[in-house]
């Protein structure tokens, strides 16, 4: 995940027994020792009994608050074994979101985590946080996690579905730093559209049915893409979806999908090579 043209993050399995969260910062010749595996650059990583075994790491969301190009916040999901894990950036280091510098008490029953949105708030500090994946009693019970942080005060609210969640994405449609939609995919093209409320819509895609979905991106009502293993491709034009399935060799899995916002420009043009 790129906060800017000055900072990216990047994560995975583990390293050895350590997690592994690195970030590049731009430089007058970006060669490889831009990249870092924490800690470093004075950015902090602290495992509060962690096992090892759970240290693997899906996905990662930070934002630049002040303007600096910088993350000031930001999560970082995974676990294995049934064991999630969620992880909290201050702007100076990563913990455990129920270690300090949170300390928040998370909610029961859950299991490995696999994606995760942040609900844009304009400049200001995002209030709501959105995690998919599954139940600790294994798959197939997926597990849709909000959590929202008003005046300091966080509330989590958590909601159970038929199949193992891989991925999410929301929108906020009148600027008031909370998500009015999200789509949420995962095992067995399993597609489920929810409101404020977490009132979920479940379907499954036709031609997916024992397929991953593994990643969305929900634009606006009228405009979601999905993609998962086996090439697949889909469309929602805000009353049916559409396999897209031109020029995708079926072997192939796709894992990511990601759009320049209707409503966003590139802060800069620019290219380079990272190595």
């Amino acid at each position: 995940y790129a906060t800017s043209e000055k900072e990216v993050w990047a994560l995975g399995a583990r390293h050895g027994n350590d997690t592994n969260i690195i970030r590049w910062t731009r430089n007058a010749t970006n060669d490889n020792t831009n990249w870092c595996q924490l800690p470093c650059s004075g950015i902090t990583l602290t495992e509060i009994s962690m096992q090892n075994k759970d240290k693997d790491l899906y996905a990662i969301k930070a934002y630049d608050v002040n303007g600096d190009g910088f993350a000031d916040i930001g999560f970082a999901v995974g676990g294995n074994d049934g064991v999630g894990v969620n992880m909290y950036y201050s702007g100076t280091g990563w913990s455990q979101v129920n270690a300090a510098p949170l300390n928040y008490t998370l909610p029961a029953n859950i299991g490995n985590l696999r994606g995760l949105d942040i609900t844009p708030n304009g400049n200001s500090t995002p209030k709501e946080f959105f995690f998919v994946g599954q139940t600790s009693s294994g798959s197939p019970p997926g597990l849709l996690i909000r959590l929202r942080v008003i005046g300091g005060v966080p509330s989590w609210s958590a909601i159970t579905l038929p199949q193992t969640l891989t991925s999410v994405s929301v929108i906020d449609t009148d600027g008031d730093g909370l998500a009015d939609l999200g789509c949420a995919v995962g095992y067995n093209g399993s597609v489920t559209l929810f409101n404020s409320s977490l009132t979920p819509t479940t379907t499954t895609l036709s031609g997916a049915s024992t397929t991953t979905l593994e990643s969305v991106t929900l634009l606006n009502t009228n405009d979601i893409w999905v993609t998962g293993d086996n090439g697949l491709r889909f469309h929602y034009d805000g009353t049916s979806w559409t396999s897209s399935p031109y020029n995708v060799t079926t072997s192939n899995n796709i894992y990511a999908v990601t759009a320049i916002y209707p409503k966003s420009n590139t802060l800069t043009g620019w290219k380079e090579i990272i190595n």
